[in-house]
This record gives C-alpha cells, structure tokens and sequence, in this order.
C-alpha cells in the first residue's frame, strides 16, 4: 500500500514542481544610459549701488530775512550686469552673454537734514524739495541710458525758530558765538528699488 500512494504522490509531486516554475527565460542588459541636455539662461541684473548728492549754495542768516540758496542735486548709482546662457543643441552648447536690456528701475528715497546744536537752536529746516524733510521723493524710471540725467535738483528752504531771531546787538553775539563751527549735513537713503 505504500508503494502505491508512493508511486501515485511522486508523479503528482514532480508535476506540481515543474509546473510552478514557470517557463525560463534568459534576459540581457544591452542598453547604456542617454543623456538630453537643456538650454539656461541667466537673466540680467540691475542694481541699485547707491545715491549721490551734492549741495550748493549757502545758508544766510540776515536780520530781514533767511536767504535760501542752498540746493541739493540728488541722483542715482545704477549698474546693469548682463547674464550668461548656455544654449544646447543635442549636447552640444553655445555660450554668452545676454544683450543688455536698459532695464528701468524705480527708485524711492528719503533726504534728511541734521543741523547741529548751536545752529538748531536758531534755524529749522522747513522743506526739501518742497516738502518736509524726509518725505519720500521718486526716480519713476532710472535706466543705465539716463543716470548721467537724473539729478534732482531740491531747492532746501530754511526759517527762523520762533523768538530766535536776534533783535538786539548781545542777541546777534550770542548767536553768533553759538554758531560758530556748527554744521548741517543732509543725508539720502534710499528705501526701494523696484521694476518701473
């Protein structure tokens, strides 16, 4: 009876054995790796390095008046970088540089004036440009064709101090000793560079 069930499991045991194996297969990696390259492009730069300003003129303190002639001329330091690319062909690349763009740029920016102690203690600036001290002031469009032009010429007004007018000789002494070596210095920073 053994030899029975064995002589009928060992067919049925090699048949499942083959039969879950599946067919052979042999399998070959001929196949080496491909390359695309793609095209760049570094755009142009702008940059806002920084701002001039030249004063002219004098500040008169007179007994009928302030004579104002100080002006400031106020403009900007622009530079244009142009960008690389590399332009690809296949694999095969060309190189340079960007033509450069005259890109406009808006720039705003604040003037403010210190006056020392012994003069402040006199005179106060009441406008630049015709607005006060530190209001923003705009270069709607600077381009690298026009920073040679742009110079803003403000006009600076200033005014006595309430009772600070001298009326008497001792008063002008005073004032005058007080204000010797002072100074005013005007200040511009700029607060934003944006696209025009």
């Amino acid at each position: 009876m053994k030899k029975r069930m064995l002589a009928v499991m060992l067919p049925v045991a090699a048949f499942v054995a083959l039969a879950g194996t599946g067919f052979g297969v042999w399998v070959f990696q001929n196949a080496n790796a491909v390359t695309a390259s793609a095209s760049y492009n570094v755009a142009n730069a702008v940059a806002l390095n920084g701002m001039t300003v030249k004063s002219t003129g004098t500040v008169v303190l007179d007994q009928t008046a302030i004579a104002n002639t100080v002006s400031l001329a106020v403009g900007v330091d622009y530079e244009e970088i142009k960008g690389n690319f590399g332009t690809a062909d296949g694999n095969t690349y060309t190189y340079g540089s960007n033509d450069a763009a005259n890109t406009a740029i808006k720039v705003e920016y604040k003037v403010e004036v210190a006056i020392s102690a012994g003069l402040a203690e006199y005179i106060k600036c009441d406008t630049i440009g015709g607005e006060a001290a530190g209001t923003t002031k705009t270069f709607a469009s600077v381009t690298a064709d026009t920073t040679e032009t742009t110079d803003q010429d403000l006009a600076v007004v200033f005014s006595w101090n309430d009772g600070k007018k001298p009326t008497t000789l001792d008063e002008f002494k005073t004032m005058n000793n007080e204000c010797a070596e002072e100074t005013i210095v005007f200040t511009v920073t700029p607060t934003s560079a944006v696209l025009a």
